[in-house]
């Protein structure tokens, strides 16, 4: 069963009250980040509750595009609002399999370092618990943010390995 998310805009990542972020390097170019942030083969080598992962929308992706992520403990459907390749990519949380979210976007920009073979990611994490699961919250946020710290270090970790995709 899937729940609605409200839709967020761009502005949600810097507006919201709830949010994690993290700042980190990646071994590999821009470029080659922003197709393990994008892609569902290569997200499961760096997002560690990652069950499944596929595009619902035909290819090319870009915005608009609808992609699903199974996790562990809850399934998404993320649609994209931003698609800048090597730059940044913004989604927004449009379904929830548990109905904990009321808004939710990710917000992954990419800068050059290293004259341009290394990458820093700047990840942001904004969401707003609805009203029922806001008891659940000094359990669920802690567990998403260990999450998020895991998946950020396996990130970091896939620079010296190369890309599959």
């Amino acid at each position: 069963m899937w729940f609605k998310v409200r839709a967020s805009d761009s502005a949600f990542a810097e507006r919201s009250k709830k949010h994690f972020t993290y700042d980190f390097r990646v071994a590999l170019p821009p470029a080659e980040v922003f197709v393990a942030v994008t892609s569902p083969v290569e997200m499961g080598r760096w997002l560690p509750e990652i069950r499944a992962a596929k595009w619902v929308t035909a290819a090319p992706h870009g915005v608009s595009s609808i992609r699903e992520v199974r996790l562990a403990t809850i399934a998404v459907h993320e649609k994209v609002l931003i698609w800048e390749p090597a730059e940044r990519f913004m989604f927004t949380v449009v379904r929830a399999s548990v109905p904990i979210l009321k808004r939710m976007v990710e917000d992954f920009r990419f800068e050059p370092v290293a004259g341009g073979a290394a990458t820093r990611v700047r990840w942001t994490v904004a969401y707003q618990p609805r009203t029922l699961a806001m008891p659940l919250e000094p359990v669920l946020a802690p567990r998403f943010a260990r999450m998020f710290e895991a998946a950020s270090q396996r990130l970091t970790q896939i620079g010296a390995e190369g890309l599959r995709a």
